[in-house]
């Protein structure tokens, strides 16, 4: 605590808060730079590797699917029957970009049917998600 005088009888105390400012700032960047990793934990998903691999972050919607057939819709776990209805009031009546992370233990069947529920749904731009190898 720092105690000023404005004259000589009256003793004047405040705190310093700069250096808690600065601390709260370093772990905002901190969580900012650390929050997009902590989502694709979440949903578990193991993507396959791939040497053509290119960053695509301006998706609309991103639909998971992991290994145990969860599906998920921008980081939201979604039945199967209400994945159609749940692109669709994404999309809102456009067409759009839909990326498709499966998981690489996921069973080749259900990757397809996911994939042809995303363009009934109104995805004309399905992209799937890889890993760079």
């Amino acid at each position: 605590m720092v105690h000023y005088r404005a004259n000589k009888t009256q003793l004047f105390s405040g705190i310093n808060i700069v250096p808690f400012t600065d601390v709260v700032l370093v772990l905002l960047i901190v969580f900012m730079i650390s929050a997009p990793g902590l989502l694709n934990t979440a949903m578990n998903i193991k993507l396959p590797g791939s040497t053509q691999a290119t960053k695509r972050s301006d998706t609309k919607i991103t639909v998971g699917l992991d290994a145990s057939g969860k599906i998920f819709v921008n980081n939201e776990v979604v039945a199967r029957e209400k994945v159609q209805e749940k692109v669709k009031e994404l999309l809102k009546g456009e067409s759009g970009e839909i990326l498709l992370n499966a998981d690489m233990k996921s069973h080749h069947g259900e990757v397809v049917e996911l994939l042809d529920l995303l363009r009934q749904s109104g995805g004309n731009n399905v992209f799937i998600g890889t890993v760079r190898k």
